[in-house]
């Protein structure tokens, strides 16, 4: 699988509490987590598949997540798939909440 990478125009702590709305909504499992580092270890909730998510802070206002793959192949899964889902519904949410901050 290769990298996923979506940059944000907000905040890395935005960022990282949508990204645990996210993987709360989808049934997907928090293995670790290290919230100062920016660095998550979840797992899909059908095929136990485990991604490696990083939420970097890249100057003010900008954060920048990569998900990859952790480990393992799986034979007729495709990872990208389970990766794009999740960074599409994180997308979602965080424009909801930036536009609802500038209506607010």
């Amino acid at each position: 699988m290769r990298v996923q990478v979506k940059r944000f125009m907000c905040d890395k702590h935005l960022v990282l509490g949508a990204l645990y709305d996210v993987v709360e909504k989808l049934h997907w499992t928090l293995i670790s987590a290290n919230s100062e580092e920016g660095i998550l270890i979840v797992a899909e909730r059908v095929t136990k598949m485990l991604f490696l998510i990083r939420v970097n802070r890249e100057e003010a206002g900008h954060t920048e997540i990569t998900m990859e793959l952790a480990s393992g192949t799986f034979d007729g899964v495709q990872p990208e798939k389970e990766a794009s889902c999740l960074l599409d519904m994180l997308t979602q949410i965080i424009d909801n909440a930036l536009n609802y901050k500038k209506i607010n």
